[in-house]
């Protein structure tokens, strides 16, 4: 699972670390404080049973800026006004299903009227309740990070 394209985000470095043996790093491991350089540009999404119901638990300052919105307490089904909205949030559901990374490449327009190219790394999180928790992705932990910025025309 070492991919080369993935060690470009400090959070995969700190994802592996947290992994330990097991290569399954458990929610309760995981500490936003002990990566306070990116914090600004984290998601920490929960899984649920259906799409619609996956909460955002964390949403950067940068984010709000890149997405023009705070998201932090919303489920994606309140986020369903966004342009292909299932196909925007099909790689939580392959995550949770997979326990893969998933590294993806986005477009959006900022706040400040900006196309903004961005990729985000994807990483699971695995319960830690139970044993039985500890099988399933719970949470999907998510570093954006910006590519390039244009100017949006005004018409």
């Amino acid at each position: 699972m070492n991919q080369p394209e993935y060690e470009r985000f400090e959070l995969f470095g700190y994802w592996s670390a947290i992994s330990g043996q097991e290569e399954r790093p458990l929610k309760s491991r995981f500490d936003p404080t002990e990566v306070p350089q990116i914090l600004q540009a984290l998601s920490l999404v929960v899984c649920a049973e259906d799409l619609a119901d996956y909460r955002i638990s964390v949403w950067g300052s940068r984010l709000i800026d890149l997405f023009g919105e705070e998201r932090t307490g919303k489920t994606f089904g309140e986020l369903q006004l966004i342009e292909n909205w299932e196909e925007t949030f099909a790689d939580y559901i392959r995550i949770k299903e997979t326990g893969e990374p998933i590294l993806l490449t986005g477009r959006t327009v900022s706040s400040d009227r900006q196309h903004v190219e961005y990729e985000r790394l994807s990483l699971p999180l695995w319960g830690n309740e139970t044993a039985e928790d500890a099988l399933t992705v719970t949470h999907v932990i998510s570093q954006f990070r910006v590519l390039d910025r244009k100017r949006v025309p005004i018409s």
